[in-house]
């Protein structure tokens, strides 16, 4: 299923999927207890990904 548990910067795991096609990044992500999701797409090659991080560290991380 593609499925992952990366840990961000602020020390926070994450339960996602994610994939890639010409020109475009899509990332499914959300807490392991269901509470909080994101959903984030970047239409760019290899350009912006680093905005997936941050959305996702405040999403999860700094703000909690």
């Amino acid at each position: 299923l593609g499925v992952c548990s990366p840990v961000l910067p602020s020390g926070c795991a994450v339960w996602a999927n994610a994939g890639a096609i010409d020109g475009s990044w899509s990332y499914a992500m959300g807490s392991r207890d269901g509470a909080r999701m994101v959903a984030q797409n970047v239409n760019a090659d290899w350009v912006g990904l680093d905005r997936f991080v941050d959305v996702l560290d405040v999403a999860f991380g700094r703000s909690r």
